[in-house]
């Protein structure tokens, strides 16, 4: 049909619905007639056009009486229904036709403002955008809320002009248009949209699920006292129970309850607990956490083994919330969400040698994470006892692929700390004040640290380290082990004289001969591997000075294989070294 057709079409119908001439077989009523002429807009009037069927259907069911003809003169009952059927069939086929034909209209003049909107001037766009937000337009209004959020999204200057528009669209009579604005002031942190919406929740005349969710979620991040009440009541309701539960933690933060709300709130989610056999959802879980008794404590503890992630993440989130002591978190470190938890927290309050323990034996692999674990085991070496930090160390050091600074980073920390406490300074006495057993634990520390030093070829370092454990404080145990450290750190800065005479009190004992022939050939061995071979046949020949002419024959036979290995790759070298300028020049005058 043409636009004029269906234009007379409309007249004529209207006329004989007015004389009470048209009627269907099955007794078609004025009502579903005045419904199918709405949904045939006038092509005269685009406004028309626009206008949805649901705004005039409510008038037209209205009536339900049959109509009653003003003349009794008919034409022929079959004539009239055959014409009656044939006509409301047109008019369904160009029903569809029209709302076809609008759909893509709309979508042609919502694609034609998102051009438009693209070709304006950056710094005109928010005034575009104030004006469609309040357009009679659904689509239009919707296009403003969309490019708004992207703006956010873009980190784009949203100005007090649009944001008191986008305030305005809260009354949006359309649900979708609410809840996107309600979303969006949410994500702007609009404190007087907060007010506004706590004042919507509170009065309460708003049906739609979807948009209370977003009021409440508005409240998550801005809560109001204003709606704790009206966020309790929805604690009943399966659809609002977790964003309600949300809103009412985030009040709880703020301080926002009552005495007597307090009481009611705990009582309310306690028995939403007790009700169900299953572990209700996380915000409850975290909304119980803050009003938690001993009791409470308890079954969220046993939420923490639950089959659930998102139960047992909420559980030990709240349980790191609550300042309770990690260890129920770290013992099961094993496994997430439980280590980065219990990462965050022991940054920030871990003090449990036991913690601290359970977090190197579960090492992340994300590198991210790795970072922050070793944050959290740095951190913590400034508070748990250093023999905890010991231990830890030996852990490290077993591991595969050791990491020696962060084992460092560990030992000096926990240096640092003792010798703070005993007010000494590091190096030639580092805690004068501190009793004889943690004298002693700072003593390992610094072995410990000196070891490590020289692995990383810091020999001047590592000897500072190994003077700073003064011998006459050692039992034979420590003694020995700084002893083959000096001669490891002299060796290593090329000292040999200050070598020898730690490697001459070690070959006194007989149980020490091997670890001292052991460290030169070791040193030899690794010049030897950096083709440096006149300093590892020096190494291997100040050896055979030091363990005499009768000494263990396993070792003479080290030695002198080891020497006799380099001597070869010394004369390797020669053989293979180009001859010098001077000499090629010498032979040609031959």
């Amino acid at each position: 049909m043409k636009s004029t057709e269906v234009t007379a079409v409309n007249v004529d119908l209207t006329e004989r619905v007015d004389r009470g001439r048209l009627r269907s077989p099955g007794g078609l009523r004025p009502a579903t007639l005045l419904i199918l002429l709405a949904m045939v807009p006038s092509c005269q009037a685009s406004n028309e056009i626009a206008q949805p069927v649901d705004d005039v259907a409510p008038l037209a069911i209205a009536s339900t009486e049959p109509v009653v003809p003003a003349t009794t003169a008919r034409p022929p009952a079959a004539a009239s229904d055959d014409e009656a059927g044939r006509r409301i069939a047109e008019l369904e086929q160009q029903v569809q036709f029209l709302r076809r034909q609008l759909a893509s209209t709309m979508a042609a003049l919502v694609e034609a403002d998102r051009r438009l909107y693209r070709s304006t001037p950056q710094e005109e766009r928010q005034a575009v955008l104030v004006t469609w937000l309040s357009d009679p337009q659904f689509l239009v209004r919707r296009l403003a809320i969309e490019l708004s959020d992207k703006r956010l999204e873009n980190n784009q200057p949203i100005g007090a002009e649009m944001v008191t528009a986008l305030r305005g669209r809260l009354e949006d009579p359309r649900a979708e248009i609410r809840r996107a604005a309600a979303l969006l002031l949410s994500n702007l942190r609009d404190e007087q949209s907060a007010d506004t919406v706590a004042a919507l929740l509170a009065g309460g005349a708003e049906e739609e699920i979807d948009v209370i969710r977003a009021y409440l979620q508005v409240m998550v991040g801005r809560p109001r006292a204003a709606a704790v009440d009206p966020a309790m009541s929805m604690l009943g309701h399966d659809a609002l129970r977790g964003p309600a539960a949300a809103a009412l933690t985030s009040a709880l933060k703020q301080n926002l309850l009552n005495p007597d709300q307090i009481e009611r709130a705990a009582t309310r989610v306690r028995a939403l607990v007790h009700r169900n056999a299953a572990p209700p959802e996380p915000p409850v879980i975290a909304l119980l956490a803050r009003l938690a008794d001993e009791d409470d404590w308890t079954r969220i503890a046993a939420w923490l083994d639950a089959d659930e992630e998102r139960v047992k993440d909420a559980a030990a989130r709240a349980w790191a919330e609550s300042g309770r002591p990690l260890w129920e978190l770290a013992r099961r470190a094993g496994s997430e969400p439980f280590l980065q938890i219990v990462i965050a927290q022991a940054r920030q309050r871990g003090e449990d040698p036991r913690t601290m323990i359970a977090l190197v034996q579960h090492p992340p692999e994300d590198a991210q994470v790795i970072v922050a674990w070793k944050q959290a085991l740095t951190e913590m070496a400034a508070r748990v006892p250093a023999a905890a930090v010991l231990v830890v160390d030996r852990h490290l050091a077993q591991s595969q692929g050791p990491d020696n600074e962060l084992r460092e980073q560990l030992l000096t920390t926990s240096i640092t700390r003792l010798t703070s406490a005993g007010n000494g300074a590091q190096g030639a006495d580092p805690a004068p004040n501190l009793d004889e057993p943690t004298r002693r634990l700072l003593t390992d520390l610094y072995l410990g640290r000196a070891g490590i030093r020289l692995e990383r070829g810091a020999a001047r370092a590592a000897l500072e380290d190994l003077r700073a454990a003064r011998p006459d404080e050692l039992d034979p145990v420590r003694r020995r082990r700084r002893s083959l450290g000096l001669l490891k750190a002299h060796l290593a800065a090329g000292d040999d004289e200050a070598a020898a005479t730690e490697a001459e009190t070690l070959l006194r004992h007989e149980a020490t001969t091997a670890l001292v022939a052991g460290t030169y050939l070791d040193i030899a061995r690794k010049n030897l591997a950096a083709r440096q071979f006149d300093r590892a046949l020096e190494l291997t020949l100040q050896l055979q000075d030091l363990i005499g002419t009768d000494p263990p024959a396993t070792l003479m036979t080290a030695a002198r294989n080891l020497q006799k290995k380099i001597e070869d790759a010394i004369a390797a070298s020669k053989a293979t070294t180009p001859e010098s300028d001077s000499d090629a020049q010498a032979e040609g005058n031959l």
